[in-house]
């Protein structure tokens, strides 16, 4: 076992619930000064990378290392896993593909670094470069595809979503305040938006480069840095289904069925219902913390600031119930399911936290 315990009975609000902590890589804590840089969660399983090259397999049920393999070249961005595959890009510009257990299928030298996770699609790994390409390789021999160049541009704002798919479809943001969506089986383009340019006296007035964007039920919600928020309905020919301007430099996106969470440069989280953009509620106690980008439990809003508070707020209303002190660190959520989540910690600690009566 590489994990320890910290049960604890926290009360918020006079109602008692219980949680369970496990600190779940205890056992390479103190062997590795390396940062993890990517958590990725599949059923039972969780998938783990460093900077460093390593890439672990955990069974969260049993918090057993399934496995561990050191590909000996440093990572920037993070792994994809998906269809019994796993995907990253290497700083001096390698393309590695794993099967599930770890062993390297291959890898290709891409000519270029790139700070963006790959995406795995039925039979194809999908990469964008330093240099703006995307590329598409085949899975199975690393054959290219089909290659899409965009236009460098000086002045950029890097984003917090940088592309992904949807049934055959891959959506990408481009520096030219543009996104665009790619056929995947043939590399064309076909459909593109060009975000409307703000009016400014300098160039981070007036840059409104697309910041994030999620697609949920077929709708894709697309935010610009500057605060231009639009959603596009996907089955009915790019129908544009609303569109709103906040006007406010966007920090944070999280979208639900029915809300979508935004978080602003000055920590202020905005609650938008998904259907018109409407306003539902606004929590502005967090001006003087550094908070990371929030996940939904059950009816609840967690948000984790950089001194190791979690806060819990009713996602339906905005109001505060109170928080609980979880350790000292900066902590990132990665949710489970609807009793748990991965908090990642940097002191380099995993920990798994498990809720129960909760609320």
């Amino acid at each position: 076992m590489s994990c320890s315990l910290h049960n604890k009975i926290y009360h918020i609000n006079d109602k008692e619930f219980f949680i369970k902590k496990t600190i779940i890589n205890n056992h390479f804590f103190n062997k590795i000064s390396s940062s993890i840089i990517s958590i990725i969660i599949q059923k039972d399983y969780l998938y783990y990378a460093y900077n460093n090259g390593q890439i672990s397999k955990l069974n969260i049920k049993l918090g057993k290392i399934c496995w561990t393999n050191n590909i000996n070249h440093q990572l920037i961005s993070g792994i994809c896993v998906k269809d019994n595959y796993i995907a990253t890009i290497t700083k001096d510009g390698y393309l590695f593909i794993l099967d599930i257990n770890g062993k390297i299928i291959w890898k290709k030298n891409i000519n270029s670094s790139s700070n963006y996770i790959p995406i795995i699609h039925n039979d194809l790994v999908i990469i964008r470069t330093d240099n703006n390409k995307l590329k598409a390789f085949s899975i199975i021999n690393k054959k290219l595809i089909w290659n899409i160049y965009s236009p460098l541009f000086d002045f950029n704002i890097k984003e917090e979503t940088y592309f992904c798919c949807h049934n055959d479809l891959l959506i990408a943001s481009i520096p030219d305040k543009k996104i665009i969506i790619i056929d995947l089986k043939h590399g064309n383009t076909i459909w593109d938006y060009s975000v409307p340019v703000k009016e400014g006296y300098d160039d981070i007035e007036r840059i409104n480069n697309v910041y994030s964007f999620h697609v949920i039920n077929n709708i894709l919600y697309i935010v610009s840095y500057n605060g231009d928020l639009l959603a596009i309905d996907l089955i009915n020919q790019f129908k544009k289904i609303w569109h709103n301007s906040l006007n406010l430099t966007i920090k944070h996106l999280l979208v639900e069925n029915k809300n979508l969470y935004i978080t602003d440069q000055n920590n202020i989280i905005r609650c938008f219902n998904s259907n018109n953009c409407e306003l539902l509620w606004k929590y502005e106690n967090f001006c003087n913390k550094n908070i990371n980008k929030p996940i939904c439990i059950k009816n609840y809003l967690l948000v984790s600031d950089n001194k190791g508070y979690i806060y819990l707020l009713n996602k339906y209303s905005g109001t505060m119930y109170g928080n609980i002190k979880l350790n000292h660190y900066n902590n990132s959520f990665t949710l489970i399911n609807d009793n748990s989540f991965i908090i990642n910690s940097n002191n380099r600690k995993l920990s798994l936290v498990e809720i129960k009566n909760f609320l």
